[in-house]
């Protein structure tokens, strides 16, 4: 996949990462409870796995 689609995926994944290591540092630090925790962590999930399937290619082991 390329061109600015690509660009858009790319965003969206590591937003979605930024967004579960956030919500990690707020629930250490006491600034979110739990549950906003859990929702925060799905969410990041959600954008990580939904978008960066079609982007990141598989390479055969030994190349």
């Amino acid at each position: 996949m390329t061109g600015p689609l690509s660009s858009v995926l790319k965003f969206i994944a590591i937003l979605g990462l930024v967004v579960s290591v956030a919500s990690g540092v707020s629930v250490l630090t006491g600034a979110i409870s739990h549950g906003t925790y859990n929702l925060l962590m799905v969410l990041g999930m959600l954008m990580w796995f939904g978008s960066a399937v079609f982007w990141i290619k598989s390479q055969p082991l030994g190349e």
